[in-house]
């Protein structure tokens, strides 16, 4: 976990993610100060360490047929903690997840 956490960009984003609340990869790239890519290739690291967790946020994917489905899980419609949803295209939101995180 060291190394993991010794890196600087992945170290603000686990930073501004102890509060608990659920940020996306746009906002944690920010953040952290780095482009969109070297972001989600950090956020990949962190998410197979089991440090952060993935929610998805926004409208359900396509059916085959491209009839948008029902939401499943009012979980997903409200992930953002009661924020609005910020575009009409799905977003993944990370959180940090148990290891004495949030």
């Amino acid at each position: 976990m060291a190394a993991l956490a010794g890196d600087p960009a992945r170290a603000s984003m686990l930073n501004a993610l102890m509060d608990g609340r659920a940020l996306t990869a746009s906002e944690l790239a920010s953040v952290s100060g780095t482009s969109p890519q070297t972001a989600s290739g950090h956020l990949g690291c962190l998410v197979q360490a089991e440090l952060f967790s993935v929610e998805r946020q926004g409208p359900p994917p396509l059916s085959p047929t491209g009839l948008s489905g029902g939401r499943t899980d009012d979980r997903e419609h409200h992930a953002g903690g009661g924020r609005e949803e910020r575009s009409g295209r799905a977003e993944n939101l990370f959180r940090a997840e148990g290891r004495g995180f949030a």
